[in-house]
């Protein structure tokens, strides 16, 4: 409205008074022109009059509808229902909106005060758990919403004092919300991590993870970690999960069946129960004596870069030693790496844990290894795994030589092997500074491992991942 009056309104006004010079105007036309400014002086007027009698209706229209409700209501007419019916609408509608705002700002506060708390790291829980597909999770069927209704039940009992399960195991830990942790008295002996004073900037490759190391740090200063990993021995809630261990960035192992309750129905396959799925005996009756050794050590001849699932699962009950092609580049006598599409995985009755969203977890693999292959699988089935962890403030003391990835987020260290017992006196000495930690992991068992863990792994045995 200014705009358009300081534009178009003075310059009009400007035009219509003859803002030239008047004084060559003749006398003769000056009735004409007064005639012609009474006129567009009038216009103006009726314009002027037509919009705020408009604007004054709608500004009065509300107040006006509502006292008319209000009467129709006093005289009991039929139309009384209707205004009532307006009214209360406009008053829900009234009470939501602040609702809202309320609302929003309550959300607000709690994120600020988790953020004071030393919430570490700050994650949305509401992200879809979808599969590779994109599609939407199925819903729990009513017999595991049950289960997953008498687990948390249970739970809250036991805390409360009134009921304790005989099968829990170990004894509750205060600092991890009171939960059952199976070594749970040499959890609360070990000494606490010792994060080193800030160094000076690197000016090595790891310089591009600075902030990340310093986010770490900081984070470990102000809030202490145990140098051992706790093993759950009770059921465990999502709530559980994310508040004492996801949002610490505390690593933790939970044995699979005290997560049944949340929907991880993991059948326990054996490599006998596979080898009965998938049979396959070799034949060598017809073979010489010298192939016949070579195969029984290798599981093929040389150069073959073909092995199928049965052949696989015979060599690795026999935990023989890994051999390539003729070329040194032909696939392995035992697979390492298959992946797997979520509708196979569920042949094998595995699924994502419901409590974290597929996108976090590398598409399905199924990694098979003897005693001499150093895996990095994560689903574990078969066999018993030695994990070297170190925690996110030991990065300087590691000197990564490579880094990759997307964001370069993945590093590798020279400390390759630190199970190994030769070690240089370079590795030696490194391995030495580091407050690392050795755990195995059963099968049956997940090791949830934080972001930033430096970790190597080890089979104790023949194993399927």
């Amino acid at each position: 409205m200014l705009r358009a009056r300081g534009v178009t309104g003075f310059d009009r006004g400007e035009s219509l008074l003859g803002g030239g010079d008047s004084k060559g105007k003749k006398k003769a036309g000056w009735k004409p022109a007064v005639k012609d400014v009474v006129i567009a002086v009038l216009v103006v007027l009726l314009v002027f009059s037509l919009a705020s009698s408009r604007n004054g209706s709608d500004a009065n229209s509300g107040s006006l509808l509502q006292g008319r409700d209000q009467e129709l209501g006093k005289l009991g007419t039929p139309d009384a229902q209707q205004a009532q019916l307006r009214q209360s609408t406009t008053d829900d509608a009234d009470e939501e909106s602040a609702g809202d705002v309320n609302a929003l700002s309550s959300e607000a506060e709690l994120a600020a005060e988790e953020a004071l708390n030393g919430a570490y790291p700050i994650q949305d829980d509401e992200v879809p758990n979808n599969d590779e597909g994109g599609a939407a999770p199925e819903p729990l069927s009513p017999e595991e919403l049950h289960l997953e209704e008498m687990a948390e039940e249970e739970i809250e009992r036991a805390h409360s004092g009134e009921e304790h399960r005989e099968d829990w195991e170990g004894i509750p830990v205060e600092s991890l919300g009171g939960l059952y942790i199976i070594d749970g008295d040499k959890y609360m002996e070990a000494p606490d991590i010792v994060v080193p004073e800030k160094p000076i900037e690197p000016k090595t490759l790891y310089k591009k993870m600075w902030p990340q190391l310093e986010m770490h740090e900081d984070f470990y200063r102000k809030h202490s970690h145990k140098r051992y990993i706790p093993r759950i021995g009770q059921p465990i809630t999502r709530q559980q999960f994310h508040e004492i261990f996801r949002k610490t960035s505390t690593p933790v192992i939970i044995p699979f069946k005290y997560m049944r309750h949340l929907g991880v129905l993991t059948k326990g396959w054996t490599l006998k129960d596979l080898r009965k799925e998938f049979p396959y005996e070799p034949k060598i009756a017809k073979k010489t004596a010298l192939m016949r050794q070579e195969y029984n050590q290798q599981g093929l001849y040389k150069g073959k870069r073909d092995v199928d699932f049965g052949p696989a699962l015979w060599k690795l009950e026999q935990d023989t030693k890994i051999v390539y092609g003729a070329s040194g580049t032909g696939n392995r006598n035992i697979p390492r790496n298959m992946k797997l599409p979520a509708s196979e995985l569920a042949k094998f009755n595995i699924s994502y844990p419901p409590f974290l969203p597929s996108s976090e977890f590398q598409p399905p693999t199924m990694w098979m290894g003897t005693t001499s292959a150093d895996t990095v699988s994560a689903f574990h089935v078969q066999g018993t795994k030695r994990w070297f962890i170190a925690p996110p403030t030991d990065s300087r003391k590691l000197w990564p030589n490579a880094c990759v990835g997307k964001h370069t987020a993945l590093c590798w260290s020279p400390l390759k092997f630190p199970f190994r017992k030769n070690l240089t006196p370079k590795e030696r000495a490194m391995k030495e500074k580091l407050e690392y930690i050795d755990v195995d992991v059963n099968a049956g068992e997940m090791l949830y491992l934080p972001a930033g863990w430096w970790h190597m792994i080890s089979n104790r045995g023949p194993t399927i991942m």
